[in-house]
């Protein structure tokens, strides 16, 4: 185990949500980092550090003392953080959200390297060293260690008064197992996946220059981390809104071979070529059970789409792809969704539609699934709401 940032020896007095020393080193942190000419490269990064500045943090505080009201609120104490793999900016944000509640934070940073994430990690060391952050400093610590090794996690699993999980269900039901003190809580980020509507008329409506923003942004929102972040889209509803048959057809073409187009500058490596083209072989032999795909289309070795006939219920699980492989299927009304609905479904992207009619929907449906409805392009944008929780109050405490 080697503690890689922060203090081993840690002060173990909390504080209240979103006090002013945790603001203002979440604020210089992200200057650092936005004049930092290596971490300017990582568009994750920047993506982190515009959300630390001072502006947003600022209205989120804001926000909170508006909802809340009580200002009686103050952090739980320590918090493990056992950070996921998939997306490696994911683990410094759990920690921001550590602090805002108030709160000793251990990280279990990825077994993996990441560039990104080192760079990060660099500045951060930077930053604690400021007498201004000491008190920071010493409510941080981010350690690695191998991601088999029960027992540091047992050790720390028995200091924190929250234990953070962000990873698939195999690792959560794993970490499980493990004691917790008994008014230690437990808050678990699994396994998700996301799905997209798209609106046809405002497809046809829209103009060169829009639909190129729009499908850069859905590029972002898949390509950048390979489909593999739980809220990427995999499956492309397109909503027929009275458009007949030829227009549908229209306004796909239209889509796809502008996302084929933005999707040159993608890094397709060999073996992301060749794995993708196993899952389309699976798909098609229907390997993936419950799935009756009705045409193939390949705009490039970058984009491959499956038109489905329909969704079934028990099979939207596997309309999932990777490296540039989507499914897609046209529906009637809103009301298609309402059959999809999985405990796993976590984001609904949007284009053409308004989404607080989207959300309003799921809402009276009384579904179980879809926990956040977003434009393309704001998929990855991780905030103190996620997964249906409202983190910084399930990691504080009230005294009432």
């Amino acid at each position: 185990m080697a503690n890689i940032v922060g203090d081993i020896q840690l002060n173990m007095r909390a504080l209240p949500p979103y006090s002013d020393v945790v603001c203002e080193f979440l604020d210089y942190y992200s200057d650092k980092l936005r004049h930092d000419k290596e971490a300017r490269a990582f568009g994750d990064v920047m993506s982190f550090a515009f959300w630390a500045r001072k502006g947003n943090i600022t209205a989120k505080k804001i926000q909170f003392d508006r909802c809340d009201g009580s200002n009686r609120r103050v952090g739980r104490g320590v918090v493990f953080h056992i950070a996921p793999s998939n997306v490696p900016v994911n683990c410094m944000f759990t920690y921001a959200f550590g602090l805002l509640a108030g709160n000793i934070n251990i990280v279990k940073l990825p077994s993996t390297d990441f560039a990104s994430l080192n760079c990060m990690l660099r500045v951060l060391k930077e930053v604690l060293k400021e007498d201004n952050f000491s008190v920071i400093s010493k409510m941080t610590s981010f350690v690695k260690y191998d991601r088999n090794d029960d027992l540091m996690t047992k050790e720390y699993s028995s200091q924190c008064d929250v234990r953070v999980i962000w990873g698939g269900d195999e690792t959560i039901n794993k970490i499980r197992q493990i004691y917790l003190p008994p008014r230690s809580i437990e808050l678990t980020f699994a396994d998700r996946y996301s799905f997209g509507i798209v609106n046809v008329p405002s497809i046809l409506k829209m103009s060169d220059s829009d639909l190129t923003s729009v499908c850069n942004d859905f590029y972002n929102d898949t390509y950048l981390m390979d489909q593999n972040a739980c809220s990427s889209p995999h499956l492309i509803l397109f909503h027929k809104d009275g458009c007949n048959d030829e227009e549908i057809k229209t306004a796909k073409a239209l889509f796809w071979n502008k996302v084929s187009d933005v999707a040159t500058k993608y890094e397709l490596a060999n073996i992301k070529a060749s794995d993708k083209y196993l899952d389309l072989c699976e798909a098609v032999m229907d390997i993936r059970r419950g799935l009756t795909i009705k045409d193939i289309k390949s705009y490039s070795n970058r984009l491959y789409v499956c038109d489905l006939s329909d969704v079934p219920a028990q099979a939207v699980n596997n309309c999932r792809g990777r490296y540039g492989m989507f499914y897609e299927c046209v529906i009637d009304s809103l009301d298609f969704i309402s059959k999809l609905d999985d405990k796993k479904l976590q984001t609904c992207a949007v284009c053409g539609f308004e989404e607080k009619a989207v959300m309003d929907y799921i809402v009276k449906s009384g579904m179980h699934g879809i926990d956040r409805v977003v434009p393309f392009g704001k998929t990855l944008d991780i905030d103190t709401i996620w997964d249906g929780f409202d983190i910084i109050n399930a990691m504080s405490r009230i005294i009432g």
